[in-house]
């Protein structure tokens, strides 16, 4: 099951999430190689935001969570690589806040 299904920039990958309506933006995203369907990995509670290419060509998505518990509670990013499959250190700010990316 997903609420949304999209590819990744290269097209070589399968991005399936579900977002929860609780309050806040909180995700189970799973990640599927788009000729096999195979799954390659999943992470919890992070929302895609965007899927685009680090600079030097990497596919790459834009992860971001927030609880929504107070206005205040703090929003986490980072990126998800997808070879190899790996969420980047996430870093926060401080109440809801949004990326930035250009297409």
């Amino acid at each position: 099951d997903a609420g949304r299904i999209r590819s990744s920039e290269d097209r070589r990958y399968l991005i399936l999430d579900d977002l929860s309506l609780d309050g806040g933006f909180l995700a189970t995203v799973e990640v599927l190689d788009a000729e096999t369907l195979e799954p390659v990995g999943n992470v919890e509670d992070w929302d895609v935001v965007h899927l685009g290419r680090r600079l030097d060509g990497q596919s790459v998505l834009l992860l971001a969570s927030w609880t929504g518990e107070s206005p205040t509670a703090p929003t986490r990013f980072s990126m998800l690589e997808l070879e190899p499959f790996e969420v980047v250190t996430p870093w926060s700010a401080s109440g809801e806040a949004f990326w930035a990316a250009s297409p």
